[in-house]
């Protein structure tokens, strides 16, 4: 589940944060939230979209890793 994406003011960063749900090897549900942060200058959309794009695919990269364990 997508729990957020967007660019957080107080702190001048792009967030990605995802909760991936997978079953284990004997049928358990094994839960893992994944985040990723990078800070922006400044709110400007030329910077916030390619800051947003890198911390998705770093998050995206980090739950395929795990699913593949």
């Amino acid at each position: 589940t997508l729990m957020e994406m967007g660019y957080d003011a107080p702190s001048g960063e792009v967030v990605v944060r995802y909760d991936a749900i997978r079953s284990d090897a004997l049928g358990n549900a094994v839960t893992k939230r994944f985040e990723a942060r990078e800070s922006v200058f400044e709110a400007d959309p030329a910077l916030v979209g390619p800051a947003l794009n890198r911390t998705a695919n770093t998050v995206a990269g980090e739950v395929a890793d795990w699913m593949a364990q």
